[in-house]
């Protein structure tokens, strides 16, 4: 029971639904247009892809090593889009090279 709350909970705190959910306002907020199409097409896609990656490594690599590296990425990837926005939010060319 430890094992699956930990994986429940790692996914949750990886923030992957938030960034979902306010993908619309952080393209806009990078100076992009047209953001529905961005959020189904960008963050679906690569969401729908990565499922493929995934499926394919779980075998190769095992459930362990492919869920810390994992972690490892997203975390990275949070940092840095948080960051992007904290030092670049007044300079909107920079914002949406950092969203991307």
């Amino acid at each position: 029971a430890g094992i699956g709350a930990g994986l429940a909970c790692s996914a949750q705190l990886t923030g992957i639904n938030a960034i979902v959910f306010y993908s619309p306002t952080i393209f806009r907020d990078a100076g992009m247009s047209d953001v529905l199409v961005l959020t189904v097409g960008l963050v679906g896609a690569w969401n729908f892809l990565t499922v493929f990656v995934a499926v394919a490594l779980v075998d190769r690599l095992g459930r362990r090593p492919l869920m810390l590296v994992a972690l490892a990425g997203m975390t990275a990837s949070a940092l840095v889009l948080a960051a992007s926005y904290l030092l670049f939010q007044h300079q909107p060319l920079l914002c949406h090279v950092a969203t991307v």
